[in-house]
């Protein structure tokens, strides 16, 4: 049986809290948030692809889609183009590259301080645990470091990077 009910307003019956049964969702909210944090420092002076950071995520839901966000700090001292990958591993299965974007730092005579910043919408149609991976792969083998503040390369500033992999399971 299928219905509609229209109100102004739904509140809580006792306390501030709506509960939702177990199997049920409302579309378009998001059902869950995992963070992980980096909270080691990493060296990269490699020409190979490297694995940079990884975050893991269980849908509820098969059908949900999973926002994957990333905010990775980063410095360098060259001048070579840098290729950053988003790759995706379901139930322990193999990894796949769902995007990428490239970066170049164009002075070798400084220390470039950025972040890796972006959004990707992913549907993994599955509940079984979703490993997102960022990889990094340079053009030359130059010094990359990543969760270093700039004291850590020679600066005053001892500020350290936090970077992070957050990814949110929107209900559809």
């Amino acid at each position: 049986m299928t219905g509609q009910i229209n109100v102004n307003k739904i509140a809580a019956r006792t306390g501030n809290t709506i509960t939702i049964d177990s199997g049920n969702k409302l579309t378009g909210t998001i059902v869950q948030m995992v963070q992980s944090t980096m909270t080691t420092r990493i060296l990269i002076n490699s020409t190979s692809e490297t694995d940079v950071h990884t975050g893991t995520i269980t849908p509820q839901f098969a059908d949900s889609k999973i926002i994957v966000s990333t905010d990775i700090a980063m410095i360098g001292r060259n001048n070579n183009a840098i290729r950053f990958g988003l790759q995706r591993n379901i139930a322990g299965g193999s990894f796949s590259l769902l995007t990428e974007k490239m970066g170049y730092m164009d002075d070798p005579s400084y220390w470039h301080r950025s972040d890796l910043v972006f959004e990707f919408i992913d549907t993994p149609n599955t509940t079984s645990a979703v490993i997102y991976k960022i990889i990094q792969q340079q053009g030359q083998a130059y010094n990359t470091y990543y969760n270093y503040g700039t004291a850590s390369a020679g600066f005053s500033d001892g500020n350290q990077g936090r970077s992070r992999l957050t990814m949110y399971e929107i209900a559809q």
